[in-house]
């Protein structure tokens, strides 16, 4: 059985899905996108750029809808041609020449030192308890934290702050498949099941909406939803309303907007009620930590 499952008192044949909304916070069209999304059931989960200009505003305004589950989305980069941010501590390693965090994972993970990445990470974390929120989860933007070096890091100063950073149980060849080499491959899988034999509870499947402004987000949704595999899918999007300021901030605006419009839609709560889904938060996860703050869980490389 499904050890996950199986903590949470589902058979191992169910098929879970945390519906996660990315980038909250990044700009201002994020936060009534997110706000809709809770309140109609397109959305069992979001995380928060707290870097960004807009995230204050974000967590208050989240809070005051009483939106369930938030979480952490650690970022490492400032990817926009003109609509940039910093990082939120001060270290060079984590800096570009203007100043900003770098615009891409490979520029990030090449310069950042671990020990600004664990600073940067429990920084961020830290000013979303501080804005009141209760961060049930951490995931990582662009991907940048998913690399042998800092993922490490990433799950240490998740643990340490009692929130549970996104975990998923790929085996050799699936990180073969995300760029690894044969040997970090299996060094990977098999530091994933050493987690999960302490007692990290992990996801099975990542699955997401495309950010390209394809004509029908709706079905790809819903053909995504009828096709998910038994275990727990983390299945995320980028929702944004339509405004002038997304549009000038980023490229990718219009498939954003579709994304918002698809999850919407009433549909999604149609397929997901044919097809018995399991529609799960992250703080379910949270609570099924090992120990608490200051575990070993995940430290070791």
């Amino acid at each position: 059985m499904h050890s996950t499952l199986q903590r949470l008192g589902l058979s191992p044949s169910t098929r879970a899905v945390v519906l996660h909304a990315d980038d909250v916070g990044m700009c201002h069209a994020t936060i009534p996108a997110a706000i809709e999304l809770f309140a109609c059931g397109g959305i069992s989960s979001a995380s928060l750029m707290a870097p960004c200009p807009w995230a204050k505003v974000a967590a208050e305004q989240l809070l005051e809808a009483d939106a369930p589950d938030l979480g952490a989305h650690w970022t490492l980069t400032s990817e926009w041609p003109a609509y940039r941010w910093p990082p939120l501590t001060s270290d060079p390693s984590l800096l570009d020449d203007e100043g900003r965090l770098p615009r891409t994972v490979e520029q990030a993970r090449a310069n950042a030192t671990t020990e600004a990445v664990r600073a940067e990470l429990a920084a961020q974390v830290d000013l979303l308890k501080g804005w009141g929120l209760t961060v049930t989860h951490a995931d990582t933007h662009m991907g940048t934290l998913a690399a042998p070096r800092l993922q490490p890091v990433a799950l240490e100063v998740g643990l340490d702050h009692q929130l549970w950073p996104l975990t998923v149980a790929f085996d050799e060849q699936q990180w073969h498949d995300r760029g690894l080499d044969e040997q970090s491959a299996t060094a990977a899988a098999d530091h994933i099941r050493r987690l999960a034999d302490q007692g990290l509870p992990m996801i099975d499947h990542i699955r997401s909406l495309p950010l390209e402004h394809a004509d029908d987000h709706l079905g790809i949704a819903e053909q995504t939803l009828r096709e998910l595999q038994p275990g727990i899918t983390h299945f995320l999007f980028h929702p944004v309303v339509d405004t002038p300021e997304v549009r000038a901030a980023t490229p990718d605006w219009a498939g954003r907007v579709a994304n918002f419009e698809a999850m919407r839609d009433p549909r999604i709560q149609t397929v997901i009620d044919q097809e018995d889904l399991v529609v799960l938060p992250y703080s379910a996860l949270q609570g099924l930590l090992p120990g608490g703050a200051g575990d070993p869980v995940g430290v070791e490389s």
